[in-house]
């Protein structure tokens, strides 16, 4: 694996690997570089064969099956609350989902910084929209 350090910013490192993939990988002052690099493995690009089967055409009993492959379908309710803009969703609910961001933006916080400071700004946000 060849990688090179393109930038570090606030204790994060910016990664170009050599087949054009980047990773942004915290950076820890107490860490040697050999855990530096450990760690920057987990962030290269995987080579993923999928199996033999899942290619095949397949019948069970004369009857083809057949696979698809889809999206996770996202909740549309939090414990019975929709998450839909309506009348019916109260004001505290839509302010916490605005400030949470999407599940895309809260991982890539996770990234940067970390699980703790997630959890903090979590528990900022809803310290900051209470349930009413």
């Amino acid at each position: 694996m060849k990688f090179t350090i393109r930038e570090i910013k606030t204790g994060v490192a910016t990664i170009d690997f050599e087949d054009g993939a980047w990773a942004e990988v915290p950076m820890e002052a107490t860490e040697t570089e050999e855990e530096f690099i450990n760690k920057v493995s987990g962030y290269a690009t995987k080579t993923f064969v999928a199996p033999e089967w899942s290619n095949a055409e397949a019948s069970i009993d004369g009857a083809t099956i057949e696979r698809t492959i889809s999206e996770p379908v996202e909740s549309t309710e939090i414990d019975g609350v929709p998450l839909l803009e309506s009348e019916s969703t109260p004001p505290w609910l839509l302010a916490r989902l605005e400030a949470y961001g999407t599940p895309r933006s809260q991982i890539e916080f996770i990234t940067e910084n970390g699980l703790e400071a997630w959890q903090k700004e979590v528990a900022a946000i809803k310290k900051a929209n209470p349930i009413v």
